[in-house]
């Protein structure tokens, strides 16, 4: 009896809704006092919204701000006589990052000098992996952020709790033969290239992948810029499909309009002090993008890699960690960007 009146009560209150001109429903909300007791508890909610109400767009996206933003991309796309000319053998790689957004590139390290790193950085990450779980296991990882860091003189290790990733930095303090891996190499032709004007690469560091059952925060989908960035990873070990390759799609990081907007908003700095990010992107909504006949030329690829050998890829491109099936992944990364129109040169309101 209690159910057959309750749905009576809301059969007739629909009715009503449905027969009561919208105008009606406004000023019952706008008198109500539950709803000025909720505005009142948060008057800084309240004048935001007034402002919202009052300027539009212009509260969150300002004119200037669209017009750096705008500059940045046509800058960031201009041609020199040298982009894009490298020695002819690496110009099938330079072809391939223009093209596909992605290259791999054979042999970086020398059997011998694979040998002589490994000698050096494996049992570090060994015993990294080890720590991380005793770490895992005292803290709540699985609701955490937290990142536990550990300096051991120059070398700096940080544990990624949730991640089950540690990166190692200061690794050039044991293996000198990294120091250099940036300038002057095959690496740095290749990067310096593509993004055209004064490119800096930053320091190597050792990225670990040794947690079986952790998610990596970084499976989500992502562009780390605006505007073109290339990171390296060099496989210190083989890196199969089961673990934890590189998910890129390929061809993303050209420049359309179908991620114009989240391009801007990301630029924008908007909420960023909440750590809210505008370059995410659903996996399973990029899998349906590349799949439709949609004038947007994308497709997701699992790249793996022989020890030795080094992906570069400009990772404005949508791109991913993968989950780590079996075994562990062992790899040295490293970043190289074009003075002023890198990750952090976003906009800074004056």
């Amino acid at each position: 009896m209690k159910f057959i009146s309750s749905s009576l009560i809301y059969r007739i209150k629909l009715l009503s809704y449905l027969l009561t001109p919208p105008i009606f429903h406004w000023i019952s909300n706008k008198v109500s006092k539950n709803r000025k007791e909720l505005l009142e508890e948060d008057p800084s909610f309240l004048s935001s919204l007034n402002e919202l109400e009052s300027k539009g767009i212009e509260h969150f996206i300002d004119p200037d701000m669209v017009k750096q933003f705008c500059r940045a991309k046509k800058l960031s796309c201009s041609v020199s006589d040298n982009h894009y000319k490298v020695d002819q053998r690496l110009q099938r790689n330079l072809t391939e990052l223009f093209d596909d957004g992605f290259t791999v590139v054979k042999n970086v390290l020398s059997e011998a000098n694979l040998k002589d790193i490994n000698s050096k950085l494996v049992p570090m990450a060994e015993d990294g992996i080890s720590r991380l779980r005793g770490h895992r296991d005292l803290h709540n990882s699985r609701v955490s952020s937290k990142v536990i860091k550990e300096v051991n003189g120059n070398i700096t290790a940080l544990y990624n709790l949730y991640d089950g990733v540690i990166r190692f930095r200061g690794i050039e303090s044991i293996c000198p033969a990294l120091e250099n891996i940036g300038i002057s190499t095959d690496i740095h032709k290749i990067c310096e290239s593509y993004l055209g004007g004064t490119v800096s690469p930053s320091k190597t560091y050792l990225d670990v992948k040794g947690i079986v059952d952790a998610t990596d925060s970084s499976v989500g989908l992502h562009g780390d810029s605006f505007t073109k960035i290339c990171k390296v990873f060099i496989a210190l070990e083989d890196i199969t499909d089961d673990n934890a390759p590189f998910l890129y799609f390929s061809r993303s990081h050209k420049q359309h309009k179908w991620r114009l907007f989240k391009d801007l908003l990301e630029f924008s700095n908007i909420n960023s002090e909440y750590h809210d990010y505008f370059s995410m992107y659903n996996i399973l909504s990029m899998f349906k993008v590349s799949e439709e006949d949609n004038g947007i030329d994308i497709k997701p690829l699992r790249i793996t890699l022989k020890a030795g050998d080094a992906i570069i890829a400009d990772t404005a491109g949508i791109h991913g960690a993968t989950d780590l099936i079996s075994g562990r992944r062992l790899q040295i990364g490293l970043v190289f960007e074009r003075r002023g129109l890198g990750a952090e040169d976003k906009y800074a309101a004056l």
